[in-house]
């Protein structure tokens, strides 16, 4: 049986450093991939004693006038490392000056054993790594180091390189001062209608005419069907803006499947099943989720012998740029790296997260992969020991991503379909109960068995969303085998299953979101964690699954290893009920420093279903050798009109990069969403802030009269209003909806015009602390 919550073991290696103090000082901890380095306050130090590179830990939480302060002293903070610490790299003529820095607690060499990922084989067998280089550091010293040593360079640049030879020498190389991390070389693989109507698709198009129109999707993949625009499958014709092979032939023809099938779940027309695009007529047909979205196809090819794609960049920065200067804003990769250890931040995770940290506005979506048949303790041919309960695949554990799993569909053996529908998940070698008998695409409120489950490895919730993935019907590529398919409808379209369809159903409903916030005045160019946040808010809590509470519990309530933050629901962003509870979202770009608080009002009215605040940030990059992935930490704090106080995630969330808060039931007044920056080593943190059950905007906490601002005149007004004697204007919303002016004549209180009078005085507004005289 599949334990959703059966959290990854880390196996922690607590080292006694060679540090500058006393161990029996009250002490720290630096959390490295290859263990936990327990730490002590700083000594002086010899200059001549300090190496090139070194690990600075302040005693946090980090400033940038601390950063400023080491960059004085001659050490240039260029990787963070959990808790509070750089790796920097040092003027050794200065590193006396730098130990007696009061914000200074530690510091110590960086070692090469600290370069190497577990993940590297301890034998002398032979293989190909990526071995990466400070910022700033030259290639060709390096590349002359590796070849004295017998390894072959097979590629060298931007400060990466690629060296194939016996893994025992490629391990060598830890000890030059340039090289920063060395890992191998990952083995990626692919993985492998009614999913529109379970996910609320139907409602985007019905209610608010969102097919994706002006939308692009990029799509990494197989290729797109014969390769040739004018025989396109119907249902892609005129949907392509353009198709790039990424072999050296140039060739975009789809000989596998996989891709046609893809992208036809994303933006496919249906024009082959009797949709009438042209009348924008898709539902009785096999058309995408995003209908009129155009697409740019990034093709590779399949290796024949390995089965691995040929064609992806070392450096994944090079691919997402490709398509993001032909306008895509949205990326699908149905497709992770299988040799690496479950859960692993691998060189393309964090290549992901510094992507998205450099281009905010670009959606990267991954499949969380379909290795959870493989879930059992076991020791690898690397060594590494895998836990039972994590079988998530990088690069879908980077932090900036959206990662998704598989939930069956619903095609159940009564209804006749072709596909897998009348089998059980025995086909797939879930020998034991309850998998054995459950029938592959009967309930979209289960798991499919084969889905990725997290944690990642540093235990971050993943992945962040599941989708249906069984059985799904799309476009067929007349280029490729039908065996590459599950089983065939007709002549155009085909069945297939996999987290690599449950996130292609995501990346098309991104795309319908993207249009709706456009088409809203919501944002112009919404950010990457804007989807993130509206998506996680709208998405669906499963649990407990289809197998129910008990034993045989496969989902938890959310955030959960299973399904992440719920299954995709965009019925719920869409729907406007008649109480006003509907979207309302912030695009937070100016950002926020350590220590910095935003706070915001958001207005519930009588008869609330539910109220939801889901807070997201692209995250800085982090550094692989790092043993936590998260490096600015946000909160998410919400006080309800009573004074309750709700964490996001429902605790002190040090890890994840998406908080959420729900409340079923929410009685009616003025709710306060706190964004706080507990730490912010690389800031300004841009942050968005999406809000589900509310009639009106996400305003700044106290501003009754919306200009912006919390003044003495709010005060004011907010009396009147208590007494009756004014209403606030000027807030009217969608049609169907009940005003802001209505909300708060309902719901602001003597109390709520106190907290505003706090946070005029620049106080906490829900502190005990008595107002000045």
């Amino acid at each position: 049986m599949l334990l959703a919550l059966h959290v990854l073991t880390i196996l922690t290696l607590y080292v006694a450093p060679t540090a500058l103090g006393s161990i029996n000082s009250p002490g720290k901890k630096i959390f490295l991939r290859t263990g936990t380095l327990l730490t002590a306050p700083r000594q002086a130090v010899e200059s001549d004693s300090m190496p090139r590179y070194a690990i600075v830990q302040l005693r946090g939480p980090i400033h940038e006038s601390d950063k400023a302060e080491l960059r004085r002293c001659g050490a240039e903070p260029l990787v963070y490392i959990p808790e509070d610490a750089f790796i920097a790299r040092v003027a050794p003529e200065k590193a006396a000056q730098l130990s007696k820095l009061p914000s200074v607690f530690w510091i110590g060499p960086y070692k090469p054993e600290y370069k190497l990922s577990p993940a590297l084989p301890n034998s002398d067998a032979h293989g190909k790594a990526y071995v990466k280089l400070f910022a700033g550091e030259s290639e060709v010293a390096v590349e002359s180091a590796a070849r004295a040593r017998g390894l072959s360079v097979q590629k060298a640049s931007g400060g990466l390189l690629r060296v194939q030879g016996a893994f025992s020498v490629i391990k060598e190389l830890a000890e030059l001062p340039e090289v920063e991390w060395i890992e191998p070389v990952p083995e990626a693989r692919f993985f492998n209608d009614r999913a529109r109507e379970i996910t609320g698709v139907h409602t985007a198009w019905q209610n608010h005419g969102l097919y994706g129109t002006g939308q692009v999707v990029a799509v990494t993949d197989t290729g797109l069907s014969t390769g040739n625009i004018e025989t396109l499958h119907p249902d892609l014709r005129g949907r392509v803006r353009i198709a790039i092979g990424l072999t050296p032939s140039g060739d975009w023809t789809d000989d596998y499947g996989h891709g046609t099938h893809v992208a036809g779940t994303i933006a496919g027309s249906g024009a082959a099943s009797g949709a009438e695009p042209e009348a924008r007529m898709y539902q009785n047909s096999f058309a995408g989720v995003a209908p009129e979205a155009e697409l740019v196809i990034q093709a590779v090819k399949i290796d024949p012998l390995f089965g691995s794609p040929i064609g992806l960049p070392d450096n994944l920065n090079d691919l997402f740029f490709q398509s993001y200067v032909f306008g895509a804003r949205i990326h699908n990769n149905s497709w992770g790296d299988i040799d690496v250890p479950y859960g692993e931040y691998n060189l393309h995770a964090a290549q992901v997260d510094e992507f998205v940290w450099n281009h905010p506005d670009m959606l990267v979506v991954f499949a969380a992969g379909n290795e959870a048949e493989r879930m059992k303790p076991d020791v690898d041919e690397k060594g590494t020991e895998e836990t039972a309960g994590t079988s998530i695949v990088a690069p879908g554990t980077a932090k900036n991503c959206l990662s998704v799993g598989a939930t069956e569909n619903y095609r159940p053996p009564s209804e006749n379909w072709k596909g897998y529908s009348h089998l059980t998940w025995s086909v797939f070698g879930f020998a034991n109960e309850p998998e054995a008998s459950d029938y592959i695409s009967d309930n979209p409120n289960g798991l499919a068995a084969f889905s990725g489950r997290g944690p990642a490895f540093d235990g971050r919730v993943k992945p962040d969303l599941v989708a249906p993935g069984t059985d799904i019907i799309s476009t067929i590529s007349s280029a490729a085998p039908l065996s590459h398919y599950w089983d065939v409808q007709d002549e155009h379209y085909a069945y297939l299953g996999g987290t690599s369809m449950a996130c292609a159903v995501v990346s098309g409903a991104a795309a319908l979101v993207r249009e709706f916030l456009e088409k809203r005045g919501m944002s112009t160019s919404p950010s990457s964690a804007l989807l993130r946040a509206v998506l996680a808010a709208g998405a669906e809590d499963i649990s407990p699954g289809q197998y129910g509470a008990g034993e045989k519990q496969e989902i938890h309530p959310r955030p959960d290893f299973a399904q992440g933050w719920g299954r995709l629901n965009l019925d719920s962003l869409f729907r406007r009920s008649p109480n006003g509870a509907g979207l309302q979202t912030l695009d937070e770009t100016v950002g926020l420093e350590t220590g910095e608080i935003r706070r915001y009002s958001v207005y519930v009215s009588p008869n609330t279903e539910r109220l939801v605040l889901a807070l997201a940030w692209s995250d800085y990059p982090a550094a692989p050798e790092a043993g936590r992935a998260l490096v600015n930490d946000l909160d998410l704090i919400v006080y309800t009109p009573t004074g309750e106080r709700l964490l996001g995630n429902g605790r002190t969330d040090r890890l994840n990069n998406l908080e959420l808060v729900e409340i079923k039931l929410p009685r009616r007044g003025m709710y306060t969403a706190t964004v706080a920056a507990r730490n912010v080593p690389f800031g300004p943190q841009p942050f968005a802030l999406a809000v589900l059950g509310s009639p009106g905007p996400i305003s700044v906490f106290g501003d009754l009269d919306n200009n912006g601002r919390t003044e003495l005149s709010d005060v004011v007004l907010g009396l009147r209003v208590v007494t009756g004697t004014a209403f606030i204007k000027g807030r009217q919303k969608l049609e169907g909806e009940v005003t802001t002016a209505e909300a708060l004549a309902e719901t602001i209180t003597l109390a709520d015009v106190v907290r505003t009078l706090r946070a005029f005085l620049g106080l906490n507004p829900w502190s005990d602390e008595e107002l000045p005289a």
